[in-house]
């Protein structure tokens, strides 16, 4: 039989576990409390530096819009600078058909993306020039000369994953730059009356992924309206 003694010291230690249950709740709580803050943190942190990295990659894009890079252009041997301005200046006089004046002009610097390589980066003088060298990109008399938008390394590296990710859909024709370096989709066919789709970053990727084959999803519901846009049928 239990003494009131015992019921009591019962009692006692019933009361003090509850208090340190309630302590232990009330630490629980402060935790969870932190973690949720830390996590808000952590997230705006995210946010801010996705945000920080892209306005820096717009901002080196946009010194690119001048310039265009010639691929399949072969190096010579003890090859100068001024060696491969000339062969540029030639490409685009005798392959692309533009007036010796107007190339002298226009034409700024060029140089190979290395010493031995087929590629050259080539800047000039106004923005509206390089557009047009690029809209005579396929009338280039040369099959082995091609003129591709120049772009920052982050962007090469998205417009490589979305042609890697988006290849599988029967739907996807081609991921491709245009002259500004703004990168984009093009469907076979129109999904939700758009032929075309930009895109930023990974998970725009993810997202066009998810939509290019399942038109019961709308694609307002992934990207602002002002990313996406219809292209003329002549590109």
């Amino acid at each position: 039989m239990v003494t009131k003694k015992e019921l009591a010291d019962l009692q006692e230690k019933v009361s003090k576990q509850e208090e340190t249950i309630k302590s232990l709740i009330t630490k629980v709580k402060k935790l969870e409390g932190d973690v949720i803050q830390i996590n808000a943190e952590r997230a705006i942190a995210s946010h801010i530096n996705i945000f920080l990295r892209q306005s820096v990659d717009n901002l080196q894009q946009y010194t690119r819009r001048s310039c265009l890079l010639l691929e399949g252009l072969p190096s010579k041997p003890n090859e100068s600078v001024k060696d491969v301005e000339k062969s540029v200046k030639d490409v685009l006089e005798t392959k692309l058909g533009f007036e010796k004046n107007t190339v002298d002009f226009e034409f700024d610097k060029a140089h190979r993306v290395s010493s031995k390589s087929k590629k050259v980066i080539i800047r000039f003088r106004s923005h509206s020039f390089q557009n047009q060298v690029y809209s005579e990109r396929n009338n280039c008399t040369d099959p082995k000369l091609k003129f591709r938008p120049s772009l920052t390394t982050r962007r090469g590296e998205l417009l490589e994953n979305a042609r890697d990710i988006l290849s599988v859909s029967p739907n996807f024709r081609f991921a491709f730059a245009d002259s500004n370096g703004k990168l984009k989709v093009r469907f076979k066919e129109k999904v939700y009356n758009k032929i075309v789709i930009n895109f930023n970053d990974e998970n725009d990727i993810a997202h066009i992924a998810a939509v290019i084959d399942d038109h019961s999803i709308d694609l307002d519901e992934h990207y602002h309206t002002d990313n996406l846009f219809p292209m003329s049928s002549e590109y």
